[in-house]
């Protein structure tokens, strides 16, 4: 007797596997097991069941059982399985070694089994890596008992206030089955209260699983599956869709044609979304069939476009999403251009996890795994998410979810919640000059929201070109960078799978916009023109710019290109004549077009010699700092920039006289260059009409070293002078210095004429370089002018 229920129950659970009735063969199983509990064949029966019905603690004890018995080595593929579900389990140092410990004792010859454990040995490393680094700020919650029952409840999508979910808690009442099988039906709950069966239209069935809802957007149409029983746990589902009316009334159940639901194969798990990029509507299903070539591929995502005549084309496999494993439960989010799915291959954590593809241009990017929480060890599926992209639903069958006994631990789903808190990416936005790479400091950069335009936030930076930004993950940014005279440079940015760890560099380039000057010069009173000028433009709103110099000896015009929304001074220079200056301002609005400005100088006979002497400062220790050389290889015009651009430095140095510092600067060092330029000017037509000149030139220093140190510094002071004489225009006097018509006549007194009272402290810095008195002895003089004799022209 005892033989004969032992052999009927091994029986019962056999033929209950043919069915793929995994539930009741785990019984029969376990009842056997009553009877010779230390059958490890029947053990290894029983735990590859519980296996296939993801009742995985209960397959890692019958594996551990049977290994530890199986002294010869009968069951070679219990470490495999044992470390399949450890790996389901979440234990995945475990899994990792009964992987690698199979990876070493097998002597099969099944390639395929070899590459799985390779593939599954990846996923399990990255599994773990993911764990340790996991520091999402999602929130993952189990939706209520209202909602969530000891049967499978599934497919959740939000609409406002409304849950749309199905679940498989009803019973079949076919009186062929016995015992009675669970359908699905279609349920939605407001606010999360206890779900009701829809009854609009009688869109569900008491003998078929109805499930998988989707709406249109403009909710005129619910696309569904009707799904039917092919074994015990497999079923077979076709697509339907229903019209709505203007009163909300569900219309007739519409099959989709033949080319998309085939009687061989099923179609399920619908979504509908609107394709922005095409303008379209698609319909992404899943289905079994076969490729095209006829290869078997699993469960795959197809779409296919709804017609606005109600038709639909034919269904276009994803091939860049979908594997040789399976994919499953898509979700096209509109707002991100984002397809959600679940899958079986690639690293993952567990046997389905939730991926997303961002789609650019009509082309799907990699498969990213969403990570934990919201992935487990166990299948995750159905993810779906809100226009704002901050909460998600999705079902799963970890072990939180509800079950009717511990034999089933794993076997129903339940709906959960997560609210999507964006990771934090640092972006900072450099600013650069378009042409020359430069950096570009004194721009601003503007962060716009990408889909609104609307604005965020914007960051200036007047010193430097650094703005830094703190954007959420999941969106699209715009980033315009502005500078006055600048064209905007604008750059798109997407934070979808972008690493949160690591600061994001985006360079903007800026071209600079230009108004073309033209400067015409005149005599005045007669009104002719004026050849042989030089213009000096100084840029008022960035002093240290170098000036522009220019000499038309065959005409009186000049053209400049001037950045926009800057003032400008334009100075004409001839002997002969006095100097004219004009402002010019190319922050006018109204400066659309070329500008053109006339210059009239007024008849000076003493423009030669009018400014002599001519004095020149200089920094301290200036030009070549520490050296004893008597030359130097700079002019005067190398050391006159850097040494303006130090005028906050020294008042702030000397605060006690602020005041007079910006005035010896402004007015006796700048006023130095300026009239430099201008007695060059003069110099250059009289000895381009034939006359010949001796300059005497004067080198001082203040009394900061011994006189031998400042003698050699005030002759390079004066040598920087002869190079700015040899370098003015181009070379334009180089020639007059060779043939002996320019002489330079030079004596450096160094410290020797310092007045007494000025410090020659080395540790007094403040009043032995920065004070005024200091820094009014640090120049070169042009004293005087000698005309020699007239060259025949």
């Amino acid at each position: 007797m005892k033989a004969q229920t032992f052999k009927a129950y091994l029986d019962a659970a056999e033929n209950a596997l043919i069915e793929e009735d995994y539930y009741s063969a785990l019984t029969y199983y376990g009842n056997a097991l009553q009877f010779e509990e230390d059958n490890a064949e029947l053990r290894y029966k029983y735990a590859e069941t519980a296996q296939e019905f993801h009742s995985y603690s209960l397959a890692e004890q019958g594996y551990l059982y049977v290994i530890a018995q199986d002294s010869t080595n009968e069951f070679p593929m219990a470490t495999y399985r044992l470390a399949q579900v450890q790996q389901k389990l979440g234990k995945y140092e475990e899994s990792k070694r009964n992987y690698e410990l199979f990876q070493s004792e097998y002597t099969g010859r099944d390639e395929g089994i070899r590459k799985n454990v390779e593939k599954e040995l990846l996923s399990v490393d990255w599994a773990i890596d993911h764990i340790a680094k996991v520091g999402s700020q999602n929130k993952v919650e189990r939706l209520s008992e209202d909602i969530n029952t000891t049967y499978s409840e599934f497919g959740a999508i939000k609409d406002g206030d409304t849950l749309y979910f199905s679940s498989l808690r009803f019973e079949d009442v076919n009186p062929d089955f016995d015992p009675n099988r669970t359908v699905a039906k279609i349920l939605k709950s407001g606010n999360y209260s206890a779900g009701e069966v829809i009854e609009n239209g009688g869109i569900n069935n008491n003998n078929r699983t109805v499930a998988h809802t989707s709406f249109t957007p403009d909710k005129d149409q619910i696309y569904y599956t009707i799904c039917e029983y092919k074994t015990a746990s497999d079923l077979t589902c076709q697509l339907y869709y229903r019209n709505i009316d203007s009163a909300g009334i569900y219309g007739e159940p519409m099959p989709l044609p033949n080319f998309i639901n085939s009687p061989q194969y099923t179609s399920t798990q619908p979504n509908v979304a609107y394709d922005a990029e095409n303008d379209e509507l698609r319909l992404y299903y899943v289905s079994d069939k076969p490729l095209a070539d006829g290869t078997e591929n699993g469960l795959d995502i197809y779409y296919t476009v709804i017609r606005e005549n109600g038709g639909f084309t034919e269904p276009v496999n994803l091939r860049s999403v979908n594997t040789m494993g399976n994919e499953i439960t898509p979700f096209y989010h509109t707002a991100s251009n984002t397809l959600f799915f679940s899958s079986d291959a690639d690293l993952r954590l567990g046997g389905y996890d939730i991926f997303k593809s961002v789609r650019t241009n009509n082309s799907y990017g990699q498969r990213i795994n969403l990570g934990a929480p919201v992935n487990s060890s166990y299948n995750d599926v159905y993810y779906t998410l809100s226009v704002d992209s901050r909460e998600a639903h999705f079902s799963s069958n970890r072990l939180e979810s509800n079950y009717i006994d511990g034999i089933v631990e794993a076997c129903c789903y339940d709906i959960y919640r997560a609210d999507i808190k964006p990771n934090k990416i640092i972006v900072n936005a450099l600013t650069f000059e378009e042409l020359s790479r430069d950096s570009l400091p004194g721009s601003m950069v503007r962060l716009l929201d990408g889909p609104t335009m609307d604005p965020i936030e914007a960051v200036e930076n007047f010193t430097g070109i650094d703005h830094v930004f703190e954007l959420e993950s999941e969106r699209e940014y715009i980033f315009i960078a502005e500078k006055p005279g600048y064209i905007p440079d604008t750059m798109m940015f997407s934070t979808y799978n972008v690493n949160p760890a690591d600061t994001i560099i985006k360079k903007l380039f800026l071209e600079k916009t230009f108004v073309t000057l033209n400067v015409e010069v005149f005599e005045r009173g007669s009104n002719d023109e004026l050849a042989g000028a030089l213009i000096i433009v100084e840029d008022l709103s960035d002093p240290d710019n170098p000036s522009i110099q220019k000499i038309n000896y065959n005409g009186n015009d000049f053209e400049f290109n001037l950045e926009r929304g800057k003032q400008y001074k334009i100075t004409a220079i001839k002997d002969g004549y006095e100097k004219s200056s004009i402002l010019v301002d190319t922050s006018d609005p109204n400066f659309n077009e070329d500008l053109i400005r006339k210059i009239y100088l007024s008849k000076d006979n003493t423009a030669l010699y009018g400014n002599l002497p001519l004095e020149l400062y200089f920094d301290n220790d200036e030009p070549d700092k520490a050296s004893f050389r008597l030359y130097t290889l700079r002019n005067y015009t190398d050391t006159y920039y850097p040494y303006m651009s130090r005028k906050n430095t020294f008042k702030e140095q000397r605060q006690d006289q602020a005041a007079q510092l910006e005035d010896f600067f402004e007015k006796e060092v700048k006023g130095g260059y300026a009239d430099m330029l201008v007695f060059l000017n003069a110099l250059l037509n009289r000895l381009s009409a034939g006359e010949s000149y001796e300059l005497s030139v004067m080198g001082y220093t203040s009394p900061r070293s011994n006189n031998k140190y400042n003698l050699a510094l005030g002759r390079r002071r004066v040598f920087s002078v002869k190079n700015e004489l040899r370098d003015y225009q181009a070379g334009a006097l180089s020639q007059y210095l060779d043939n002996g018509q320019l002489t330079i006549k030079d004596v450096s007194f160094g410290e020797e004429l310092a007045p007494g009272f000025i410090s020659d402290s080395i540790g007094e810095e403040d009043k032995s370089i920065y004070s005024l008195e200091a820094s009014k002895e640090r120049k070169v003089m042009i004293v005087d002018l000698k005309q020699i004799n007239n060259l025949p022209k």
